[in-house]
């Protein structure tokens, strides 16, 4: 007989899972401000704001570097292809070392990005290490700014950026707030742990309605409209831009939180649709569990040419599941298109950083790629209907290389293809060896003892006394 406390923790367990699966299903409902057609259509991506509120320190960090080499503020679309070639190095730090789910042993999960310093050069990079460390903690994002700061031994990061392959966690836009990042620019939503950033944005008072947070969000209030006459009276957190204090609507419970941004990327919306769409189709099937964005991001799409056959769904078997697979490739096939294809569409985020000022000129379609000796055929893809719109810069993506982003582009890919590795390095190594190619060559030797052999795995419900 089932110990009391047990069937307590099933039924709990049960009714959780009903939860998670109806917030999963709001949370891929369309914007209720788009129209009823779209909101009723379950293969309709969801859209969602371009960004969150431009944040205190990125405004006061925007007018200080966003400038020219003459000190002139950047345009619009300057900034837009710069968010644009920092995101595309951020999805080719992840593709050069891809995983998948039959490799041993694994590093962790398809997810890493870049920091970009003051001055729009990037300047450190880590990928998700969190199997290869038997450590749940190391999502790539925080790998990189506890090894940039043991790097340059430093106790803040304010005025960097983060480029991320993925919308970061909870965990994640914490530290990046504590460590004043301006800004954190994602290259693919999370459905289901995203917006995290945004919540840090939330007012007290609406979040939960409490006395303190009442009172904290008054003082607040009153710190910002008596501007204290003195620099030494004045809270580290209220700041002037050109002699102006900065709009108490940009300033927030937690003021050093970074502006959160999508990517306005043609490959972002292309990862976006297929995970999706992944997401949407095993749900069909009631025996099915819900694919998570980590199931999406271990599909290749490689090995079947330009057809991408929806791996995740188990047809090539990357990610069998359970259940009844003809209707979930009916279902896939027939209403959702190609599916699976994650890795293809890193690699032609790859194969568009090397060749950026071709690829602008004629953007493609990332899903309509096709291979040739495992990386993409320049001479595939179909040319995108329409120009690419950076709905947070609110311009369209430029089509040629602009003059005053040259400097940047090229540092971005000498960064790459001189200090990312294509293998998992410790965070003390990592340190050890940037900028040195050297030892980056010997430590290629080595990395396959780097990881844990094995990793233990604790059930924290055993043992537990029966809930009264």
């Amino acid at each position: 007989m089932m110990a009391p406390w047990k069937a307590w923790a099933l039924a709990a367990v049960t009714a959780l899972s009903g939860c998670k699966a109806a917030q999963r299903a709001g949370a891929l409902k369309a914007n209720p401000a788009l129209a009823a057609d779209d909101v009723a259509t379950p293969w309709k991506l969801p859209v969602y704001e371009p960004s969150s509120r431009v944040q205190e320190d990125d405004v006061i960090c925007g007018a200080r570097f966003d400038v020219d080499a003459a000190g002139k503020p950047l345009s619009a679309k300057a900034l837009a292809q710069r968010d644009e070639i920092m995101q595309l190095l951020a999805l080719a730090v992840v593709v050069k070392d891809w995983e998948f789910k039959e490799k041993a042993p694994r590093r962790g999960h398809n997810i890493g990005g870049v920091i970009v310093g003051p001055d729009w050069k990037p300047v450190w990079w880590e990928r998700n290490s969190n199997k290869a460390t038997c450590n749940g903690t190391q999502h790539g994002e925080t790998r990189m700014m506890v090894s940039y700061l043991n790097k340059v031994q430093t106790s803040t990061l304010r005025c960097h950026q983060i480029f991320t392959s993925l919308e970061p966690c909870a965990m994640c836009s914490g530290m990046m707030t504590l460590q004043s990042i301006r800004r954190t620019v994602y290259g693919e939503t999370d459905f289901d742990f995203g917006k995290a950033l945004e919540r840090l944005h939330m007012r007290l008072d609406k979040r939960n309605g409490s006395f303190v947070a009442k009172v904290a969000n008054a003082a607040h209030a009153w710190v910002v409209s008596a501007k204290p006459a003195t620099e030494d009276q004045k809270p580290e957190y209220i700041t002037e831009v050109d002699g102006q204090a900065v709009p108490e609507d940009v300033a927030t419970p937690f003021p050093r939180s970074p502006t959160s941004v999508v990517s306005g990327s043609e490959f972002r919306a292309a990862l976006d649709q297929e995970q999706y769409l992944a997401e949407v189709a095993t749900k069909v099937n009631p025996g099915v569990g819900l694919m998570s964005v980590v199931d999406y991001l271990l599909t290749d799409g490689t090995r079947t040419g330009d057809e991408c056959v929806p791996d995740v769904l188990g047809v090539k078997g990357d990610n069998a599941l359970p259940g009844n697979e003809a209707i979930l490739r009916a279902a896939a096939l027939g209403k959702a298109g190609k599916l699976g294809c994650a890795k293809k569409v890193y690699l032609g985020a790859e194969f568009a950083l090397q060749n950026f000022a071709a690829y602008i000129a004629a953007r493609k379609d990332p899903l309509s790629f096709t291979m040739k000796d495992g990386k993409i055929d320049p001479q595939s893809g179909t040319p995108l209907a329409a120009p690419v719109l950076d709905r947070a810069r609110g311009v369209e993506l430029p089509g040629t290389l602009l003059p005053e982003n040259q400097a940047v582009y090229q540092a971005a890919v000498d960064f790459y293809n001189n200090e990312v590795t294509d293998f998992y390095l410790p965070l003390d190594d990592h340190i050890a060896a940037a900028g040195k190619p050297e030892k980056l060559a010997a430590m290629k030797r080595e990395a396959a003892a780097k990881f844990v052999a094995s990793c233990r795995v604790v059930d924290g419900l055993k043992g537990l006394p029966p809930t009264q």
